[in-house]
């Protein structure tokens, strides 16, 4: 079974600022982010990752090959 780690970016800086994972899914990872973001985040796919952003931090997820937003 493939894990997933979400990366988790200050928006301003770039910098990492912290891995979310390992996950079962991407679907699994976003929802990860979204529990630590205490908050309902709303994903939008941007060439290879799914990317949600509550300022200042981004939160990306890896595609996985399902590509289903769940």
């Amino acid at each position: 079974m493939p894990k997933v780690y979400a990366t988790v970016v200050h928006t301003q800086t770039g910098e990492t600022v912290r891995r979310v994972g390992p996950c079962a899914s991407a679907a699994a990872a976003r929802t990860a982010c979204g529990f630590i973001a205490g908050d309902d985040l709303v994903w939008t796919q941007r060439e290879q990752d799914w990317v949600a952003e509550k300022y200042p931090l981004e939160y990306r997820v890896p595609v996985d090959g399902s590509a289903a937003l769940v």
